[in-house]
């Protein structure tokens, strides 16, 4: 008896860390590339009209997902422009990296 209380116990707590662990992957890339443990990508988000005025800048914005337990930062365009110094957008990028700690980073391109 004793050892298929543990086996049981066993299973309930691995389906319990799966079911933690999904949580914490639930940033994903949004390109179609699909979902996997381990994403490093960076894709595109939008294309703006700004005109060449100069060195392109670029600023960042990031949003941190620890363990799914801890949402914070902010990864708006707004924010990755603002930090970068810049008023006319040209385009707009998107890095992922997800695993147990995982990230979002909004790039800003623009004049």
């Amino acid at each position: 008896m004793r050892v298929v209380r543990s086996v049981v116990l066993g299973v309930v707590a691995g389906m319990a860390i799966v079911l933690l662990y999904t949580g914490c992957t639930t940033t994903y890339p949004t390109s179609g590339i699909g979902m996997g443990s381990i994403v490093r990508v960076t894709e595109p988000v939008a294309a703006g009209k700004g005109e060449a005025q100069g060195q392109l800048k670029q600023g960042t914005a990031t949003c941190l997902n620890i363990l799914g337990l801890a949402v914070v930062g902010d990864c708006s365009i707004h924010a990755a422009a603002t930090n970068g110094g810049i008023t006319s957008i040209s385009h707009v990028d998107k890095r992922v990296r997800r695993g147990i700690i995982s990230k979002v980073t909004t790039i800003v391109y623009g004049y």
